[in-house]
Parts: structure tokens; C-alpha cells; sequence
């Protein structure tokens, strides 16, 4: 391998995210670089190996490469050039130094000693020497020198060696915390938090550090707040396993300990690749201290894993008080120790902190508890009752008690139970209740039982509606039901008919069913079917009309409150979450939210947690639409888990999130996610999905400048929308290759991806219009690669064709940016005359509103002399 492939590979590996698999690339890199790379080489590989080793959670093996290159730039064999990448590597061994008691004080201020002396002759500013001379008093807990650095430290300018304008703040609340000054670690705090940080590991360490002075001043939103914004930033980052153990402290304080339970299952498995002992036992102590208060709740046999809560506690904490003594006998203070102590002791200083969810209304009505009858008829009255309330809960209970009582049914209640086992599978596994049903049916047609077999009939003709059967079946039944004379199963039959022709594209003649079932309704007397009937109409009348009126969500609002009168709340919370769909659809975002949250809380007021997670997820697409990424994060982070315990398909929330950590500047979350959503959508069969998966991955790592895993990941995307013979969209993502490998320096493969991406281009017809975009785009990006590769004349044809695509689309912004490109190729081919021309000619042809690209064209063609 050349010299220069060599540094072509380690500039990849710099663009890409820390973490092991990182490491180990530049691992192969040093290697490599060794055997055969220069001395510039081998310096700047330890550099960034060194450096990745400490944000990537192995901060042990960074001291060897980083005394390497001290060593180096002794001796003259290191670059200057990269001083002060040298130089900014002290803060960090110092930091990692105090992480390990085996390796002795005595060293650490030997190297801030020498930290010191290296900043004062390169005449750096004294400030961060002092920000870390603190943090070692801070650690050993001499209180009086770190009150003294901490003075030295305000008083000394910032300066280029200086932590970012995040993580200085951050070390100076860590300070203030630890010394009981609350109120002005609040005010160091929040000086910063309304500003833009630069810094991979801001604003989440800040937030972190502000969570106690948050809690201990009374600031509880705000404490709320940061926890939700800084845990979300670190959950998938195992070298933040400390920053964990801090956010596992605080739901212990806030009375959210179940949470904490929760945050300790997710994160237990890290201490085995603890980064530093000081973080192992941190978080060891932090975790035991949350189960001590789930133990003190009287759960001290639960588990965590196949762990008792109550070993587990005794395990970390011993744990925890082990590596302490050995800090301590280090540092021959008992600061760690007491710190260790001080964390297994703590108790809630908030009875509870409401950490997410929209706030709580007061409940409507207090859910009454369910009393089980002795007979199972009386219980399968009950169970069917519960159904018709939309009480899953419920309805499952009472028929769990029921087949306690009679596991065996004959007759009538094993039809009724067979159609109460279909109504609690439908949604998931409708194949299920198909069998159920049908069984149900034989049952009841021979028990001569017309009216309840006609009834089961149409609910299977409403499932093969579904199916994309027809409405011929229902149809009979309904029809039969009518005859039959029941009206309050005719009523129920019409509202089902109703549905299927709905779903059969036939609205018409679903609005017409509602208005005759309004007779029937009437003479049955059901109020559920009266609410029932509203809510229907309203929906299906919103189906048919292009604007939003105010008739269906009066219509939802009476369906709600007839629903509440008759003790259903839960369907009152659906009628609501119906009208929230209405607004949402009609484009009034900041009203459907407003309506989505109060469903929610009537969800989870009525003990229904799966459909709570439902009108969050609805709730999180309103705020994505809105740009309200946090609110989105919030919501969808809480309705994931739920839905996934209830088995549920979460794979749009999961999609919905990543979109928000985009927006949020949290990327490779948001890749995390896309790629489980992507494999979700290839176990599904779902080929297209997973390819629009992989093609905003790579829209993520092109943002990131990660360009050659862009590439990869827009190849991906093409190969998987050919399979699913997506030709547009596959030119789409094949075009996109090219370019990610030009940007990555990689001139072979930019041109073969182009070829590829040309060939597939000529197989699709030209006059759809989509495609002409993507083929116009195809040539433009030729162009551009080409233009850059000093291959002009080939690229000439290729702009020139770019813009004839444009121009046929009327797209007269994208018409003078390729005019642009156009005249700067001909300039470059000696052509001034004509590129004066073709610049002149798109100016002239682009849109008012497009100044920026006015403003390329005027400097172009000042340039020229015609």
C-alpha cells in the first residue's frame, strides 16, 4: 500500500463515529503505518488513535500512543503542525489519569507539572491548567486547593487551549455542585445552555451537571428537561457509562426510581467494558442506590435479569465500596469513599417528579374496579360488556376468570366465548379470529340461533372486506338481520356495513347505510351504538369532503360525550383522538396536538398504556411536522417501549424518531435506528422500505462528511429498490454514488459507479418526468465530478444536456445552476465568448427569489472578458 493510500485511509477512518469499531480501524491503520508508513505517518495516526481510544471508552490505551508522540516531538520527529492537537491531548490523559487508582498521584501531577511548563513556552493561557488542577483537588478532596485553582482558573483568559464554551462551564457546576453552591451553579449553567455548541460532547455534559442544582434549587422542569434531553444524547454511547450512572442519581432523587430500574436494566451490561474504574464505580453505586429504594418498596424479589433486586444491591454496592478503598488508600483521603457512602444512602428529595408525558388533567370519572360474578354466564355478560366499553384490559381478565371456572364451555357460551377469544386477537393476528369466529358460527347456526350466527357472519364478512374480498358476504348477513327483526343487532350489523364499503372505496354508499341504521339505533335503545353512529358519520363524512368543517368534529365531541354518559371512556378518548386526526389531516398542527394530549391523558387515565403509546405516536408525527424535535424525541421514546411490550409494530415511530435525533444533531442515533427499521422492513418483505431506509442514512452521513459510508449506503439503498423494481428511485439512490465517492477522494470508484449509474438510466423511458429530474441530476452531478477529475470536455455535454432537462421541467432555478457550471467548463476550456453567453442567458432566465445563485452568476461572469 502506498504512502498515499495509506493517508487516503486514515482520513476515512477520521470521519467516522468513535467507538470500537472505529478503534480498531485505526488499530489496523497503525499496523499497516509501521510496516511501511513515514514518521509524519506514524505521528498522526497516534495522534488519532489516541484520541479515539479516549472518546471511544478504552482511555487506558491511549497514555502509550500519547507519550509516543511526546517522545516524538522531543526529539524533533513530530510535526508542528499538529502541536496543538498535541498539546490538547494533556487535558485528556490528566482526566484519565485520576480514572485509575493504580496508577499513582504522584504521576498525574508530574504530568500537569509538565502540561504546565509545554503551555507556558508554546505561551498558552494557564486556564485550563488550572480547570484540571482542580479537578484533581476535586478528587482527592482537598477543598482549600480546589477553591484556590478555581479562583486562579475564573481569572485567567480563555485561549485556544481552553475547553469549548460547553465543557468549561460544565467542570466549573461540577465545582459549585460539590461545594453546595447551587444557585450559582445554576447561573454558570444556564449562561451557556441557550447557545450553539460545536462540541460532540455538549450539551449533554452540561445538562448532566446541572441535574442536581436543578433539583436542589427547585428548578424542576428545567431538571426534568435536561434529563430527558442529556440521556438521550448518551443512551447508546457505553464510554458515557459515568454520565449513566449520574442520570440513574437522579430519578433515585426525583422518586423515579422505577425509571432508574429501568435505565440500570439497559445499561447494567456496560460495566463489563467499564472505561475507568472511577466510572465502574460510579455507576456501580448510583445503580445500587436505586435498588435500595425499589428494595425499600418491598420488591426486593423482583429481578433484574436472573438477579435478585436485593443481591444485586449488595453485589454493586460492595462493588462500588471496593474501588473507592482503592482510590482512597491512592490518594490517602477517604474523599471516594464517603462520596460511595454518601450515594448508597441517598433518599428522594421530590416525592415524585413527573420526568415526560403531557401533564395530567384530573380524570373525568374515577375507574371503578372489576368485581368478578360467581357464574360464567354472568362472567361472559361481563366480559362482553367490557368489549363493547373498548376495555381490553378488562374483557381479558373477566375471560381469563371465566375459563378458570369453566375451562370446558358447551352450547351458547362456548359460541359467546369463541367470539369474545376473536374480538381480542383481531388487530394482531386476524387469521386467528377468522378461526374463532367461524367456529363460533357452526356453533350458533347449530344451536338454530339465526340472529347471533347472522351477527358472527358479519363480522367475518367485515374481516374479508378487509381482506380486499368484497362486501357480498356482510352484505347477505346484514340484509338477513334485518329480516330477522333484532334491531339492536341489525343496528350493529348496518355500522359494519357501513365500514366495509368504506374500505371498498364506496363512500357514498357508506354515508346512505349510516343513515339507515339511524332507525334501528333508535328503536334499540343502545346509547354505545347512538355514540357509536356519530362517530362513524363524522369520519366518513371527513373522508369525502376537501376541507375540514366544523360539522364532524361537533358530531365527535357529541359521539365523546354520549360515550362518557354511558360509562365508556375509553371509546370517548377514541372519538377524541379522532377529531385530534381530523385537525392534524386539515393541516391545524398546533390544535390537533393540543387535542392528542388530552387524549393521552385520558388513555392513561383509564388505565389504557397501549393506546396512550398510539396518540403518542400520532402526537410525535404533528410535532415532526411542526419541528418540534424534542417534543417528538419525548413522546415516541415513551410509546416505543410500550408498543413493543404489547407486541405491537413500532417500526414508523422508530422511523418518526430518527427523523427527530436528525433534528436534533444527533446522527448516528438516527442511524441506529434506520438501520433497525431497515431490517425490520426486509423481515417483512418489504424491500422498497428498507431501501428508503438506507437512502436517509446516507443522506445522514453525507451531512457528516462520512462520504465513503455514504456511497455504501446509497449503493445499498439501490440495490434494494431494484429488487423491488423501483427503477426512478433506484436512479435516484445510484446517482447519489458517484458523487459520495468523488467527495471520499476516490476517483475509480466515482467514475465506475457513474458508468453504472449512466447504464441504468438508458434503460428507463424518458418522459415521465420524474425520471427526466433524476437523469438531469445524473448529468449535472457527471458534470461535476467530471469538472473536478480535469476531464472538461467530456463534461461539457453532460451540463449541457443537465440544463435542456431542467429547462424542459420549467425548473429555472436548477436551469442557471447548471448554466453556471456550464460557463465555468467552457472558461476552463479557453472558451470565454461562449461562457459569457450561456451565463448571461441563465441569469436572465432565473427567478427573482433565487439571490444566491444570482449573486455565483454575476461574480462568474465578472471574471470573464468577452
Amino acid at each position: 500500500m502506498s504512502e498515499q493510500e495509506l493517508w487516503d485511509r486514515l482520513r476515512g477512518a477520521g470521519a467516522r463515529p468513535y467507538g470500537r469499531a472505529h478503534t480498531a480501524e485505526l488499530e489496523e491503520i497503525l499496523r499497516l503505518v509501521d510496516a511501511q508508513g513515514s514518521q509524519r505517518l506514524k505521528y498522526t495516526t497516534r495522534l488519532m488513535i489516541a484520541n479515539a481510544y479516549r472518546h471511544g471508552g478504552e482511555p487506558a490505551k491511549a497514555f502509550v500512543p500519547f507519550s509516543w508522540c511526546l517522545a516524538a516531538h522531543d526529539a524533533g520527529e513530530g510535526d508542528p503542525a499538529l502541536d496543538f492537537r498535541l498539546f490538547w491531548q494533556f487535558k485528556g490523559t490528566v482526566n484519565a489519569m485520576a480514572g485509575f487508582p493504580e496508577i499513582p498521584l504522584g504521576q498525574t501531577y508530574a504530568v500537569l507539572d509538565d502540561m504546565e511548563r509545554r503551555y507556558r513556552l508554546a505561551g498558552h493561557t494557564m486556564n485550563p491548567v488550572h480547570q484540571h488542577r482542580e479537578l484533581i483537588a476535586r478528587h482527592v478532596g482537598d477543598k482549600a486547593v480546589a477553591r484556590e485553582q478555581y479562583r486562579l482558573w475564573t481569572a485567567a483568559p480563555r485561549g485556544e487551549m481552553s475547553d469549548c464554551e460547553g465543557c468549561e462551564p460544565n467542570s466549573k457546576v461540577a465545582h459549585l455542585t460539590w461545594l453546595g453552591q447551587f444557585e450559582d451553579a445554576v447561573r454558570v449553567g444556564d449562561s451557556v445552555l441557550g447557545g450553539q455548541f460545536n462540541c460532540v460532547e455538549q450539551p449533554q455534559s452540561i445538562l448532566t451537571a446541572m441535574l442536581v442544582p436543578y433539583v436542589r434549587t427547585g428548578r424542576l422542569a428545567e431538571a426534568a428537561r435536561a434529563h430527558r434531553q442529556a440521556y438521550r444524547a448518551i443512551q447508546s454511547t457505553p464510554s458515557e457509562l459515568q454520565t449513566v450512572g449520574v442520570h440513574l442519581s437522579f430519578c433515585a432523587l426525583t422518586g423515579n426510581h422505577a425509571r432508574g430500574l429501568q435505565l440500570l436494566e439497559r445499561h447494567l451490561g456496560w460495566l463489563d467494558t467499564a472505561p475507568t474504574p472511577l466510572a465502574e464505580m460510579s455507576f456501580s453505586a448510583s445503580a445500587a442506590c436505586v435498588l435500595s429504594l425499589v428494595e425499600a418498596e418491598g420488591h426486593a424479589n423482583a429481578t433484574v435479569g436472573d438477579v435478585s433486586v436485593g443481591e444485586l444491591r449488595a453485589r454493586l454496592s460492595e462493588r462500588a465500596l471496593a474501588i473507592a478503598a482503592r482510590f482512597d488508600a491512592r490518594n490517602q483521603t477517604s474523599r471516594q469513599g464517603d462520596w460511595v457512602r454518601d450515594r448508597l444512602a441517598q433518599v428522594p428529595i421530590v416525592d415524585f417528579l413527573p420526568l415526560s408525558g403531557p401533564v395530567r388533567e384530573p380524570a373525568r370519572a374515577v375507574p371503578v374496579a372489576v368485581s368478578f360474578p360467581d357464574s360464567p354466564a354472568a362472567l361472559a355478560d361481563l366480559a362482553e360488556r367490557q368489549h363493547l366499553l373498548d376495555d381490553k384490559a378488562a374483557t381479558a381478565a373477566a375471560w381469563a376468570r371465566f375459563d378458570e371456572l369453566l375451562p370446558a364451555p358447551e352450547g351458547k357460551l362456548l359460541a359467546r366465548r369463541l367470539v369474545g377469544a376473536g374480538n381480542l386477537v383481531v388487530n394482531q393476528v386476524r387469521d386467528v379470529a377468522v378461526t374463532h369466529w367461524s367456529r363460533a358460527a357452526e356453533v350458533y347456526r347449530g344451536l338454530g340461533d339465526e340472529v347471533a350466527y347472522e351477527a358472527v357472519r358479519s363480522r367475518l364478512g367485515l374481516l374479508k372486506c378487509f381482506a380486499g374480498e368484497g362486501t357480498d358476504e356482510i352484505t347477505a348477513s346484514v340484509e338477513r338481520l334485518g329480516e330477522l327483526g333484532d334491531a339492536e343487532q341489525y343496528g350493529w350489523g348496518l355500522l359494519r356495513l357501513a365500514q366495509a364499503a368504506l374500505v371498498s372505496g364506496d363512500p357514498e354508499r357508506a354515508m346512505g347505510l349510516l343513515d339507515d341504521a339511524r332507525k334501528p339505533i333508535e328503536e334499540a335503545g343502545v346509547a354505545l351504538q347512538s355514540a357509536q353512529l356519530l362517530q362513524q358519520t363524522a369520519e366518513f363524512s371527513a373522508t369525502m369532503s376537501q376541507e375540514l368543517t366544523t360539522e364532524p368534529l361537533d358530531l365527535l365531541h357529541e359521539a365523546a360525550a354520549r360515550y362518557l354518559s354511558a360509562g365508556a371512556p375509553l371509546r370517548a378518548a377514541g372519538a377524541r383522538l379522532s377529531a385530534a386526526r381530523l385537525k392534524a389531516i386539515s393541516g391545524d398542527l398546533e390544535a390537533a396536538t393540543t387535542l392528542f394530549t388530552a387524549v393521552i391523558t385520558d388513555f392513561l387515565a383509564y388505565g389504557n398504556p397501549v393506546g396512550a403509546a398510539r396518540a403518542k405516536v400520532e402526537l410525535g408525527s404533528a410535532c415532526l411536522h411542526l419541528g418540534r424535535f424534542e417534543e417528538v424525541a419525548d413522546r415516541l421514546e415513551e410509546a416505543i417501549p410500550v408498543l413493543r411490550e404489547a407486541d405491537e409494530d413500532f417500526s414508523q415511530a422508530q422511523f418518526m424518531l430518527a427523523r427527530a435525533y436528525r433534528g436534533l444533531r444527533q446522527p448516528d442515533q438516527a442511524l441506529e435506528l434506520l438501520a433497525e427499521v431497515a431490517r425490520f422492513c426486509l423481515d417483512d418483505g418489504n424491500q422498497a422500505g428498507a431501501g428508503q431506509m438506507h437512502e436517509l442514512s446516507g443522506d445522514i452521513l453525507d451531512e457528516l462528511d462520512r462520504d465513503a459510508l455514504a456511497a455504501e449506503s446509497f449503493t445499498r439503498a439501490a440495490d434494494l429498490f431494484h429488487e423491488a423494481d423501483f427503477g426512478v428511485d433506484e436512479l435516484r439512490a445510484r446517482r447519489r454514488v458517484p458523487l459520495s465517492w468523488h467527495w471520499a477522494r476516490d476517483q475509480d470508484q466515482a467514475l465506475t459507479t457513474l458508468a453504472a449509474a449512466d447504464a441504468l438510466a438508458a434503460t428507463l423511458p424518458t418522459e415521465d418526468p420524474q425520471t427526466l429530474w433524476e437523469r438531469s441530476m445524473l448529468d449535472y452531478d457527471a458534470a461535476r465530478i467530471l469538472t473536478n477529475f480535469e476531464r472538461p470536455a467530456e463534461a461539457l455535454p453532460r451540463v449541457v444536456r443537465a440544463a435542456e432537462g431542467f429547462r424542459t421541467l420549467d425548473s429555472l432555478t436548477e436551469v442557471a445552476i447548471a448554466g453556471a457550471l456550464h460557463g465555468r467548463i467552457l472558461r476552463d476550456l479557453n472558451r470565454p465568448t461562449e461562457a459569457h453567453a450561456v451565463l448571461t442567458q441563465a441569469l436572465a432566465a432565473l427567478p427573482a427569489e433565487a439571490t444566491h445563485q444570482r449573486a455565483q452568476l454575476e461574480a462568474l461572469l465578472s471574471d470573464l472578458t468577452p
